[in-house]
């Protein structure tokens, strides 16, 4: 008997979808047979490999043909199957920076690292290898930034995104109910723009002039 057979493709990404094996000329269908233990048949006598069950690693697969009073026949034939990149990205939460902060702020990845960053629109600095990003370089607004692993093998390139906001820096005015006083006299200050829980420090040149 005639046992010869292949796959379309030495290596397959693991996931959706099935390997189907392509029998020689006057090959008889025989027993399909795969080690070590992961590989999944959808069909162990047709020989369709389950890329969705199957766990990634690399597979002997053998085909077996008996044939009446004639010694069996066997052929084999190794396919690889490859995990698929995955990763998810994360800023600490919530992600929202005023750019007046001057503190270069990390994110998390899990899974898959090796990937490039970018960020959409430009106008935010981001190290395209670590997804750091500079809010004090960066103008008011929201910001898309995308990581993204290359297609390596049979398997296709991979995305993850994360939302960022860089909010204005407050802008703080102060007002007094009076430029000039005598001692004894009282002043009132009063502060807009922002909020007076959250605000820094009043911008210097404010001066009340107290006459003796």
């Amino acid at each position: 008997p005639v046992s010869g057979f292949a796959y379309a493709q030495s290596t397959y990404c693991a996931g959706a979808g099935t390997a189907q094996p392509v029998l020689e000329p006057n090959t008889q269908l025989g027993t399909f047979t795969a080690l070590p233990a992961g590989l999944v048949f959808a069909d162990s006598a047709g020989g369709i490999v389950d890329l969705a069950a199957s766990l990634p690693g690399t597979y002997t697969i053998t085909h077996t043909v008996e044939s009446g009073g004639c010694p069996p026949s066997s052929t084999q034939v190794q396919v690889v199957i490859q995990a698929p990149a995955w990763a998810a990205i994360a800023y600490p939460q919530p992600a929202q920076y005023c750019n007046n902060l001057t503190q270069v702020i990390d994110l998390e990845i899990t899974g898959s690292t090796g990937g490039t960053f970018s960020a959409q629109p430009d106008a935010l600095l981001i190290n395209s290898l670590t997804g750091s990003i500079n809010p004090d370089a960066a103008l008011p607004g929201s910001y898309e930034i995308t990581y993204t692993l290359a297609a390596t093998g049979a398997c296709p390139a991979y995305s993850d995104t994360a939302g960022v906001v860089i909010l204005p820096a407050p802008q703080v005015q102060i007002t007094a109910s009076a430029q000039t006083t005598t001692p004894g006299e009282s002043v009132t200050l009063t502060a807009t723009g922002a909020d007076p829980n959250n605000s820094p420090p009043a911008p210097p040149g404010h001066r009340i002039a107290v006459f003796p």
